[in-house]
Order: C-alpha cells, then sequence, then structure tokens
C-alpha cells in the first residue's frame, strides 16, 4: 500500500470515527432524558454495530501497513475507540431491556419465530384488580390473571397459584382458603 493510500484510509478511519462519536453523543444525550425513545436508541445500537464492523476493518488494513514504531499506538487508540462503542451499545441495551426487579410475567412478550427481532420496551407496571367474589367481575378478572401469570411458561404451578391467592378478596379468598398447594397442584383442575 502506498503512503497515499495509507493517508486515504486514516482519512475514511477518522471520518467514520467522527460519524460514530456522533452517534454516541446522541445516545448518550437519550439515555440522559427521562422517556427516551428506545426505537431510536435501538437504531442507533445497530448503527453504532455496523460502524464498529467497518472501523475494525479499516484498522486492520491500516496496522498491516504502518511502520513498527506506530504499530503499538494504532491499536491502543482502535482499542480505546472500540471500547467506547461497546460501553455505549451496553447502556442502551440495558435502558431499553425491561427492569430486573419485575416479575416475568410482566415483560414483554417476544416474537417466537426470532426473539431478537423486537426492540425491548419498558411497560408500565401491570396491575389487575382482586377478585372479590362478584360474580360479574369474574370475567375480566380471569382474563387479566390467565393472560399475565396463568398462561405464563417461566412460572411454577406453586408461583401462578399464589399470584392468585394475593389476587383474591372475601368470599373468593374463602371459597379456596381450605385448599394446599400440594393438593391444588395434584388435582391440576385450577393450573
Amino acid at each position: 500500500m502506498s503512503v497515499e493510500e495509507l493517508t486515504k484510509k486514516k482519512r475514511i478511519r477518522a471520518g467514520h470515527k467522527a460519524s460514530a462519536t456522533h452517534m454516541i453523543d446522541s445516545a448518550e444525550d437519550l439515555l440522559t432524558t427521562a422517556g427516551s425513545d428506545t426505537s431510536r436508541l435501538t437504531q442507533l445500537s445497530r448503527s453504532l454495530q455496523e460502524k464498529l464492523e467497518v472501523l475494525k476493518t479499516l484498522d486492520s488494513k491500516i496496522i498491516n501497513f504502518v511502520d513498527e514504531g506506530s504499530v503499538v499506538d494504532e491499536i491502543e487508540q482502535a482499542d480505546i475507540f472500540k471500547e467506547g462503542i461497546y460501553s455505549t451499545t451496553v447502556k442502551i441495551e440495558k435502558y431499553c431491556a425491561p427492569p430486573t426487579d419485575s416479575p416475568a410475567l410482566l415483560r414483554t412478550s417476544r416474537s417466537a419465530a426470532d426473539p431478537t427481532s423486537l426492540p425491548r420496551v419498558r411497560l408500565p407496571k401491570l396491575t389487575i384488580r382482586p377478585f372479590n367474589g362478584d360474580l360479574t367481575a369474574w370475567t375480566t378478572f380471569w382474563d387479566s390473571f390467565e393472560s399475565s401469570i396463568h398462561k405464563n411458561p417461566s412460572l411454577s404451578h406453586i408461583d401462578r397459584f399464589n399470584y392468585l391467592r394475593s389476587l383474591l378478596e372475601h368470599t373468593a379468598l374463602e371459597s379456596i382458603s381450605g385448599l394446599t398447594l400440594p393438593q391444588t397442584i395434584m388435582k391440576q383442575s385450577i393450573f
């Protein structure tokens, strides 16, 4: 590679670094703003990952043709810049992920075909109104309970029963007060 070609590759890399720096700054701004657009953050993360691949290719070409005295500096500078991109993409992933302190039933459902294809979105906390035995409220209660707890494959039968018991009041709670967890699970009539 000639000196002119090496100089051109370094200029191209500088342009990509400037673009990546702009993306990092935009992401950092969004990350510090409450209620930021997670779709924009996801797009920035993907763009940064693509930019990282371009920079890796350019870095390897440049390192192969710089003089031996500059190799260490080139590698260190490339690694420092890559760390900045990695750091920002990890922050974005954490921001867009559902809170870890929420139960699994509150997490967003994913496409069964490709669970990574959908961005992770922070949803508001789900609240199921307790059922007190009023039959007119049964359908509404059961629809909410069934979709978020009863059909949640990440919950055990015991967890499902405990959630049910915690959401019952008055006569509804009294009607299951004699049931124990092993009886309920063995009968599988409720779950």
